[in-house]
């Protein structure tokens, strides 16, 4: 289908901006916006003028040339918070609203394609927050005359105030797609975006305050947009903050996109290969890109931290692995009796010809390695611009061959046993949702929860801990691993509890993590096959009492009627 077929001439961009701009509720949004902002801008003037007043014989001039770019600062973060608020607002019900109103089933009917409808649906929901963010030049037209902003800051502010809205609405909108009603998309939509926009907060936060080249992903939330026309250290360059946010915040909105027009396409015509390809490269490229803005900060060449971040895939792993491990107990077919000689796949091609709930193995270990080549692209990129750093301790050029065994097994076992968590959960609670929700609690409790307990233990208290049996979780997380191998390269002391533990310093606990995570992987797939053979037996007798008292019921309306 040509471009322009689901974009400049789509109908649905019509019908949704009439039906938007003819009722009253855009004209009063739009009116309560900049309601908003020009009391921030009041509030932020009388602010300024009794700082003013107070010091005019001290700093008069400077403190009025400040003032512009105070305005600006407000101006732009309250604009942040309320695209947060009102993007997801525009788009959480767009499909499910249509699905309520059984006009869904119409609209696929159509020749409309259902990238079309995504397509649709999103480009009139960021037309609007388009209109909000123009509507507010002429007050920022105010920072201007005042002095301290470039038409360049202002310009990029803009630019990544509109990607986080295409982000936060694509979101949005992905949820609207898989949600049974309306309210719970707009829950799902906001509790995404929250959790988002609270662990980006603080790198945005420190990037407005310390400049954005001592920190990275400065410019991924929205508060950070501020930021966006500076510069970030990544690897041994510094690349424009706008930049990486956009790689960032483009590519996960593109996810949210691809998946609900995946989800709206007929079960017969959906194209799983083009999807995982998709989510593979984008899972590398983010660890490439964020791996190289926390290296690029390493400027003493720290061996301990760069051992850590090589092994960083295994944590953000954590973020995207659940979502494609659990699915759907029917994909086991049920009412088969016995499980199936196949119930579960291990051919690695599965991990891109299907989303079933067989493939979770393949597709885990296919993650795994993506990452690990990731991160080891990403280190090695940084050893070869930093010279005078990480190559003094490794002594050698290029990436350590030694990191490439220890890598590989200690991420794809993790991979596998999170598949494995999310598998036994899918299969026990019969429902995606509340898989993936407890397959993230699960993993906190299991990898996260115990380097919380012991790893910030010092001397005293990891003495007196020594002879708990608590203390062996620690092989459950990959912290200690990481560590460990970090000490093989460092004579630095990482984590004080690590004494107590057999082995801790050898270099070699992430052998002793990956067994203990293949075995309590091994041991879960044993428990899921038994549940779910338990299950479909019980279905299987109750479908063939079912088949038996219909037939029953037949015979005597047959015999009946004779």
């Amino acid at each position: 289908m040509p471009v322009g077929k689901w974009t400049f001439d789509n109908p649905v961009i019509a019908k949704e901006l009439r039906g938007r701009m003819r009722g009253p509720r855009a004209y009063w949004m739009l009116l309560f916006y900049l309601l908003l902002l020009s009391i921030a801008t009041l509030i932020s003037y009388y602010a300024w003028w009794r700082t003013h007043s107070s010091s005019l014989e001290f700093g008069g001039a400077t403190s009025s040339f400040t003032a512009g770019r105070d305005f600006y600062m407000v101006l732009f973060v309250v604009q942040a918070c309320l695209i947060a608020l009102i993007s997801p607002a525009l788009t959480s019900g767009a499909i499910s609203i249509e699905r309520e109103q059984r006009t869904l089933e119409m609209l696929q009917c159509t020749t409309l394609k259902p990238r079309s409808l995504v397509a649709g649906k999103l480009v009139a929901s960021l037309s609007y927050v388009v209109l909000l963010l123009t509507s507010s030049i002429p007050l920022i037209s105010i920072c201007f005359l005042l002095g301290g902003v470039s038409p360049e800051e202002v310009g990029g502010a803009y630019l990544m105030l509109i990607c986080d809205a295409f982000f936060f609405g694509s979101v949005a909108l992905c949820w609207s797609v898989y949600a049974a009603n309306t309210v719970t998309s707009v829950i799902f939509s906001y509790l995404t975006l929250i959790v988002f926009f609270v662990l980006s907060l603080p790198s945005a936060i420190a990037g407005m305050s310390s400049g954005a080249s001592q920190h990275w992903m400065s410019s991924l939330n929205p508060v950070g947009a501020l930021s966006a026309s500076g510069t970030e250290a990544w690897y041994a360059l510094h690349a424009p903050s706008w930049l990486l946010a956009v790689l960032v915040n483009g590519g996960l909105a593109l996810l949210a996109c691809w998946l609900g027009v995946h989800r709206l396409e007929d079960e017969g015509s959906r194209r799983t290969l083009g999807l995982r390809c998709y989510v593979f490269a984008l899972i590398a490229g983010l660890l490439i890109i964020v791996d190289g803005g926390i290296l690029g900060m390493l400027t003493n060449g720290n061996g301990d931290r760069a051992a850590f971040l090589a092994f960083a895939g295994v944590s953000a792993l954590l973020l995207f692995l659940p979502t494609l491990v659990t699915g759907d107990y029917r994909d086991f077919d049920q009412h088969s009796g016995a499980p199936p000689r196949r119930w579960l796949t291990f051919d690695l091609r599965d991990a891109f010809r299907t989303a079933s709930l067989r493939s979770v193995f393949p597709t885990a270990v296919v993650t795994g390695v993506v990452a690990s080549v990731a991160s080891m692209i990403a280190w090695a990129i940084w050893l070869k611009s930093a010279p005078t750093g990480m190559q003094q301790i490794a002594h050698q050029p290029v990436f350590p061959v030694a990191m490439i065994v220890p890598i590989l097994a200690l991420t794809i076992t993790t991979c596998v046993f999170v598949a494995a968590m999310g598998l036994f959960l899918s299969v026990l609670l019969r429902n995606r949702w509340g898989a993936l929700c407890l397959t993230y609690v699960a993993i906190f409790l299991v990898m996260a929860a115990p380097a919380i307990s012991y790893a910030g233990l010092n001397t005293e208290d990891a003495a007196r801990v020594a002879h708990d049996p608590g203390i062996y979780l620690m092989y459950l997380t990959p912290l200690t691993a990481v560590l460990d191998f970090a000490e093989m390269q460092t004579s630095n002391a990482h984590m004080e509890v690590g004494a107590y533990l057999p082995l801790y310093g050898s270099g070699f606990v992430w052998g002793i993590t990956s067994v203990a995570y293949l075995l309590l992987a091994a041991a879960l797939t044993a428990i899921s096959r038994r549940i779910y053979s338990r299950r479909a037996a019980g279905e299987t007798v109750a479908a063939a009492k079912a088949e038996a008292r219909a037939q029953a019921e037949k015979a005597a309306k047959t015999t009946a009627a004779a």
